[in-house]
């Protein structure tokens, strides 16, 4: 659950929402790097950091029929 509130705020921060743009990748690493030990789990925070910074991990957007849907991709997983 602890890895889940991370990659959660990290793909919200990252995501344009209806009511706000979306903030961007860094910043919201920035985000979870300030809330490290405070809001996130050490672990999960340093693990997120590493695989954007190793670039092992991206969104990517694709669209689906009429809607955009973000797809995670890990470089040591097969998309499916």
């Amino acid at each position: 659950m602890r890895i889940l509130a991370v990659a959660d705020t990290v793909e919200a921060m990252t995501s344009h929402r209806p009511y706000r743009p979306a903030i961007g990748r860094e910043k919201a690493l920035a985000e979870i790097a300030k809330g490290r030990d405070l809001l996130y789990e050490a672990d999960a925070v340093d693990a997120c950091l590493q695989e954007f910074r190793e670039e092992r991990f991206r969104f990517e957007w694709r669209r689906a029929g009429s809607a955009s849907k973000k797809r995670a991709r890990n470089s040591r997983a097969p998309l499916r």
